[in-house]
């Protein structure tokens, strides 16, 4: 029962610290957007694509290995001495892989801005992100201590710091020394540098709570790190699946601005209608996944604690719990999504632009959010091999649809790739799952009962925006979404309790 409390009140902590990071990245988005606009969205998305890339390197899995390492010692008899070592070992492990990756992008930026992005102005957002990686590493292998020991309100309360220190560098930055610019270019710089400078002050806040907070004294000459060897078997496969991973979405990113562009139109353009997908209405997509990223966050360890002593009823349990969790609210945030899109379009980004998109992926982001939830419970059972064939399967098929198909197609079609990348996702994942453990699916439990409710809610909450004609945006998207989730939630729990009555 301690546990369980123990788990509930952790998952709450990072849900809370979740949703203001979300939240106060998602008003900086909003405030670049109308700085910058969608073509200078895009911009700064080519340059995270291959960031995210090196940075997959600079971390490369190491931050789950001491995750489940820390936790078995832990669980296991070794305690915070054991801990403490495969921390140790696995900084040592990050700072190398960090300073490596940024002198790699350090070298290869140059060839990458002029060759493979086709635009100068990445040059030095690169470069200045580059410095970033050490630090980034070695903060990973620290949080990844702390939620394993099961205090996650360092690593938790560390995100929102990172965030923060990120706004308020940026918007000092944008609105003081480049407020007379319109380059989206030297604004590009300027973002990054905040970035960069964020990713550094998180890594010395985490720094500071290990240091001088309780933790094991080694005495002298006496071991103080793991065998290597035990943190590359858990952190390869990992970092093997990220590696790959990051290099297709890349390759994907890379892509798309390029195929716009064969479609019809200008580059700008091309890149404008990239920075809209990918950069504003995805990110609006996964908002409230902040309700359920808590679940991820400490899933690994607590699933890996129960595989590990065998106790395979306890851990198929919490892992059903957490599926119809996740359909619920999954399929709650797509409803919101599919019959608000035109509000939501306009109280995000002062225009319709992306309504469409809104509803065209409203109806995939129930898949989204259990992929990317089922995802986390595979690797949390040793799965991570499969997860790492589906995401290639799932890479390279979107690499080639966007190769044959979007150049006739355009945006259009991207969205219609995304929905059915997605799905297939959703599906392998899923039926793994079901093939791997006891857990079991309802369909009227987990989708119907969900799916009606939505409907419902959804026609509710449409009269009563209509009734509230209002000619505000915001006004129009807050009510919408309140009315929806008000409506949703009471006609499911009341349908649940009157299925449990009648044992549906």
């Amino acid at each position: 029962m301690k546990a369980k409390s123990g788990l509930l009140k952790n998952a709450a902590i990072i849900c809370a610290f979740s949703l203001a990071c979300r939240g106060s990245g998602m008003l900086f988005r909003l405030y670049l957007s109308n700085r910058i606009g969608s073509e200078g969205i895009g911009l700064y998305q080519l340059v995270l694509s291959i960031y995210s890339l090196f940075a997959s390197f600079a971390t490369a899995g190491i931050g789950i290995s001491v995750s489940k390492i820390a936790a078995e010692e832990l669980e296991g008899g070794g305690g915070t001495k054991g801990a403490e070592k495969a921390l140790k070992t696995a900084s040592r492990l990050a700072l190398s892989l960090g300073v490596l990756s940024m002198l790699s992008l350090l070298a290869l930026s140059s060839p990458f801005s002029k060759l493979l992005l086709g635009d100068s102005r990445t040059l030095l957002p690169l470069r200045i992100l580059s410095l970033s990686m050490p630090f980034m590493a070695m903060s990973s292998s620290i949080k990844g201590y702390f939620i394993a020991s099961r205090r996650v309100m360092i690593p938790a309360s560390s995100q929102l710091f990172e965030e923060l220190c990120k706004i308020g560098l940026n918007m000092v930055i944008i609105s003081f020394f480049l407020s007379s610019t319109t380059d989206i270019g030297k604004l590009c710089i300027g973002i990054t540098t905040g970035l960069a400078c964020g990713e550094v002050f998180s890594f010395f806040y985490v720094y500071s709570f290990w240091f001088f907070g309780k933790r094991y004294r080694f005495n002298k000459g006496e071991s103080r790190f793991c065998s290597l060897k035990r943190i590359t078997e858990v952190a390869l496969p990992n970092a093997a699946g990220s590696w790959l991973t990051n290099g297709l979405h890349t390759a994907e990113n890379l892509l798309i601005p390029y195929c716009f562009a064969l479609y019809g139109g200008s580059e700008a353009k091309a890149l404008s209608d990239f920075g809209l997908i990918r950069g504003m209405v995805i990110p609006v997509l996964f908002f409230p996944f902040a309700f359920l990223s808590a679940l991820i966050s400490i899933l690994i360890p607590e699933i890996s604690r129960l595989n590990t002593f065998s106790d395979k009823t306890a851990r198929d349990m919490k892992m059903q719990k957490t599926l119809r969790v996740t359909f619920i609210f999954g399929i709650a945030a797509g409803g919101i999504f599919f019959f608000f899109p035109e509000e939501i379009s306009r109280a995000f980004y002062h225009s319709a632009e992306s309504a469409r998109a809104f509803r065209l992926l409203a109806a995939v982001t129930p898949f989204m959010y259990i992929e990317t939830i089922t995802d986390g419970l595979l690797k949390g059972i040793g799965q991570q091999a499969y997860t790492m064939r589906i995401t290639l399967y799932n890479c390279v098929l979107r690499i080639t649809a966007i190769f044959l198909f979007i150049p006739s197609t355009g945006a259009e079609g991207y969205l219609w790739l995304l929905i059915v990348s997605n799905t297939f996702s959703f599906i392998m994942c899923l039926s793994r799952i079901l093939k791997v453990s006891c857990v079991r699916i309802g369909f009227i439990r987990f989708f119907l009962t969900p799916l009606v409710c939505a409907a419902s809610s959804g026609l509710v909450s449409r009269m009563a925006v209509h009734l509230l004609n209002s000619d505000a945006p915001m006004v129009s998207a807050a009510a919408g979404c309140i009315v929806f989730t008000a409506v949703y939630f009471v006609m499911f729990l009341t349908v649940n309790k009157i299925g449990s009555r009648k044992n549906i």
